[in-house]
């Protein structure tokens, strides 16, 4: 074995003792290349998986790089929410933040900008000094996003969360709506949730400019004891709903609103109306509202009616008619039900929605409807009832009603609180028997949605259900397309299994079998209003 040269001349001992050290740096050195190689062969491991993952993340990015623009225009528009917020975070403005190419299909695609929600800052803390740059930076961001729609049609959304604090916010919620004017004559569709104070800039703007505007959603509220609207400058600062040439659909939260409804107007445009009413008789507004002549859909809402601003009204002198009104939904206080529905004439009415959760007795509501259908002779299809009361309410005129509309095809008493005896007498006056078939209510009636009660006859409910699931051709009544019933008892989804396909059972749990269980505790709300 050769050795490498060497000019060291020891003893036997050294020797040992120099071999012995260089055993020892050779060992340490031997340590730590296997440490290194070790190190070296995970991060190549590590750095082949990172690329494989580039690879596949890449994939994507590189098809749609190479999409044409028009469908990356196509693309953004379906992804865009109906109304983009003004913030860097959301809507087109996100868009331009991805890539290069991104910003200029965004900017150079007008329809991406077209909608537009502002929300006017708030004061964070009340020494907020920051609050009116804040305001002024959101202006002239709003003048940029509006600039870039070229000449389309805009649709417009401004809300203030005004509170007695933000007082001095209402200059600045003017201003805002002062920079809309110019923008105002290209909209389509307006939502204004805003105190009535931030609309002096609109004052007198005759509604003739207002060319292109269909749907408006104005919600006015007044929160500052200092600021009445009685106090304003004169001038109508929503003057342009009233002469609005193409508008077709209103929507007005207010608690005078026939301050703006006035019956000098032509309405005749007008065929999709909503008004909610605070502290006003609904009465009031039906010599305004019969000039709506061709009014589709009406919605009255009524939260608070102050029983003693004046005498009960008396009989009607005459009736107001809608010629083509088909849907209608009213939310009133109980005392104010029959005084609605004992004026009106709707010979085109279709669906009607009820809902109050105030009344004592609902009698005399079922039979102004009755009274309202027979002087109207029109064909009821939809009946909805959203009803709650405390006290026990006779099943006679609600079962009268349902005899005097066969037309009805659908009935939702999901919301109608019946007590077990009425739950009874439901099912048994509307249950098919083979000799009283001429007699039985809503003979047309093809879809239910129904509550069940827990202390109900089940018995009575099944064959209710059972007996207009298979119904002859030669039958005069029709059988259920769908029947929906929301029970908490199991036994009865296992009753009606056999009609699965006709019958729907949600079964449901009592909140506190849920809170025992250790469940979250949830309150479903079984249907909605519309």
């Amino acid at each position: 074995m050769d050795c490498p040269p060497t000019h060291f001349r020891g003893t036997s001992d050294d020797s040992r003792m120099v071999c012995a050290q260089l055993s020892q740096e050779l060992a340490a050195l031997d340590a730590e290349f296997e440490q290194l190689h070790a190190t070296l062969i995970h991060v190549a491991q590590k750095r082949e998986e990172l690329r494989q993952k580039y690879q596949t993340a890449r994939a994507p990015l590189s098809v749609v790089r190479n999409l044409p623009t028009e469908v990356l225009q196509s693309i953004f528009n379906y992804y865009l929410p109906p109304f983009s917020v003004a913030r860097a975070s959301e809507g087109p403005l996100l868009l331009g933040r991805i890539c290069k190419k991104w910003r200029s299909v965004a900017l150079g695609t007008p329809e991406l900008w077209t909608s537009i929600h502002i929300v006017v800052p708030v004061a964070e803390y009340p020494s907020d000094r920051n609050i009116a740059g804040k305001c002024r930076d959101l202006r002239e961001g709003v003048e940029t996003w509006l600039s870039r729609t070229g000449n389309l049609p805009l649709r417009i959304s401004v809300y203030f969360n005004a509170r007695e604090q933000d007082a001095r916010l209402l200059g600045e919620a003017a201003k805002m709506v002062e920079i809309l004017i110019p923008y105002l004559k290209r909209c389509s569709y307006i939502r204004l949730d805003l105190p009535l104070q931030c609309l002096q800039p609109l004052n007198d703007i005759p509604g003739r400019e207002f060319q292109q505007l269909e749907t408006a959603l104005v919600k006015l509220k007044d929160p500052f004891s200092l600021s009445e609207p009685s106090n304003l400058s004169h001038g109508n600062p929503v003057s342009f709903l009233s002469d609005s040439p193409r508008l077709c659909s209103l929507c007005l939260r207010d608690d005078r609103p026939s301050r703006y409804l006035r019956p000098t107007v032509n309405w005749s445009s007008l065929k999709d109306l909503s008004l909610k009413l605070v502290g006003s008789r609904p009465v009031e507004l039906f010599n305004i509202i019969s000039q709506f002549t061709n009014l589709r859909a009406f919605e009255l809402i009524v939260c608070y009616v102050d029983r003693h601003s004046g005498p009960p009204s008396p009989p009607p002198e005459q009736h107001y008619t809608l010629p083509h009104l088909h849907d209608l939904t009213v939310s009133v206080p109980c005392d104010f039900i029959h005084e609605i529905f004992n004026i009106l004439i709707l010979p085109s009415l279709q669906k009607l929605h009820l809902e109050n959760h105030q009344c004592v007795s609902f009698a005399d509501a079922f039979t102004s409807i009755k009274d309202l259908c027979l002087r109207s002779s029109n064909s009821l299809h939809k009946l909805t009832l959203n009803l709650t009361s405390d006290s026990f309410k006779p099943m006679a005129p609600f079962l009268e009603l349902l005899r005097t509309v066969p037309s009805l095809m659908e009935l939702d008493v999901a919301g109608y609180e019946m007590e077990n005896a009425e739950y009874d007498e439901f099912f048994e006056a509307l249950v098919l028997k083979a000799d009283g078939m001429d007699s039985i209510p809503c003979p047309n009636l093809r879809k239910l949605v129904i509550p069940d009660s827990t202390a109900s006859d089940e018995g009575k409910l099944v064959e209710f259900v059972s007996s207009r699931c298979e119904v002859k051709a030669s039958c005069p009544v029709a059988a259920w397309d769908s029947v929906r019933i929301s029970t908490y008892r199991k036994t009865l989804q296992t009753a009606l299994l056999a009609y699965k396909g006709q019958v729907e059972v949600d079964l449901r749990t009592h909140w506190y079998n849920n809170h025992r269980m250790g469940l979250p505790i949830s309150f479903d709300v079984f249907d909605e209003p519309l």
